[in-house]
């Protein structure tokens, strides 16, 4: 169709586009004709032309927004995200990512839901103020996608008191995501892989995901007519679900730790936890930032070593922030960072320059 065509032409210049302008940003010799064609060749052995089509018609409709190398779906809320990182690496499942959000804007527009990219940690959300109706998780591999639905069938069966602290698997991550959101839908996408769930959530902290028996905007489409309020809320009426937790700005500061520092595991903790950021220390599993939902930002200092909090402070001494490191009773245990004697909000410090700090601290030691 002459329609797709023209989708696929509008993804193809995009693309060189987004290429060309990581280059210029990161000051990157800048791709020649035979380097751009070997490129596109990696890219089209992984990601179909069909999620390319659908990109491109994102793009032209206009719900899809791209300025450099980054995209963002045009609802509000949203920011851009990068295609690339590091020195020149895609982020591929973004493409499958945004690919699902044009495919599923036109039911979201119909239900009066918001759709937002990279929304408390999860990859797509669509929401009415407080209510988070869906979670889409994106994955490049069908075959990562199943696993990963089937660890969180065995992890959702756990009772939120009996699971470990860190979840270390990524199933349990994503668990709870849905345990600390609650949305009554969940859906995984991934090249040539599509699954979408009821979740029930029992009172013990368990959770069961139930196939759905018809498609994924039935669902939604349904789900929205039973709630009323979320379609026309009156002037001040509450919302149908508690209000999510607060994780205001926590996927700007987890995107850029993981690009400068993709050694670290990302954690989303418990509780009023919004994130971990976890690094192995001398043999020690140890959060060098903890990121709290009302703002405080920590560091487990118990196993650290005098040579390693002396490390830890110059790395981080251009931020207006300070750790008291010193021994009380001969140990050291999680101390909270300070700004001019009050707990420091890591939401008034930038991403990038916490994150470099990281990067400095981990390349002393070890």
């Amino acid at each position: 169709m002459q329609e797709d065509d023209d989708d696929l032409q509008f993804f193809d210049e995009a693309f060189r586009g987004w290429l060309t302008a990581f280059h210029h940003d990161r000051e990157l010799p800048e791709l020649s004709e035979e380097a751009h064609a070997a490129f596109r060749q990696t890219f089209d052995k992984r990601i179909p032309s069909a999620i390319c089509t659908t990109i491109g018609a994102g793009l032209r409709s206009g719900f899809l927004q791209t300025t450099q190398f980054k995209v963002c779906v045009s609802h509000s809320g949203n920011r851009p995200w990068g295609v690339l990182f590091g020195q020149g690496t895609l982020w591929w499942e973004f493409f499958v990512q945004l690919a699902e959000a044009v495919h599923i804007e036109p039911v979201a527009r119909a239900a009066g839901l918001m759709i937002k990219l990279e929304d408390s940690l999860m990859d797509i959300t669509l929401s009415r103020q407080h209510d988070l109706i869906v979670y889409i998780e994106a994955k490049e591999d069908a075959g990562e996608a199943r696993a990963l639905v089937a660890g969180m069938h065995v992890w959702g069966r756990q009772p939120q008191a009996q699971q470990p602290e860190r979840a270390k698997d990524d199933s349990l991550k994503k668990v709870r995501y849905l345990q600390r959101s609650r949305p009554p839908l969940f859906s995984i996408r991934a090249v040539d892989y599509a699954a979408d769930y009821r979740v029930e959530y029992a009172a013990d902290g368990t959770l069961t995901l139930e196939p759905l028996t018809c498609s994924l905007a039935d669902a939604i489409m349904q789900t929205t007519a039973s709630m009323p309020a979320l379609i026309s809320p009156a002037p001040g009426a509450p919302a149908t679900q508690q209000p999510l937790p607060n994780l205001e700005g926590i996927d700007t500061v987890a995107h850029a730790l993981v690009e400068r520092c993709p050694e670290l595991d990302l954690d989303p903790g418990t509780g009023t936890t919004a994130l971990n950021a976890y690094a192995t220390i001398a043999g020690n599993d140890i959060i060098v930032l903890g990121f709290m939902q009302d703002g405080s930002l920590w560091t487990e200092l118990k196993d650290f070593s005098d040579e390693q909090c002396a490390a830890l402070l110059d790395s981080f001494s251009t931020l207006p922030i300070q750790l008291d490191t010193k021994l009380r009773n001969g140990k050291r245990s999680g101390r909270f960072w300070r700004t001019d004697k009050k707990r420091t909000n890591w939401r008034h410090l930038q991403p990038d320059l916490l994150a470099q700090a990281v990067s400095t601290f981990l390349d002393r030691i070890n």
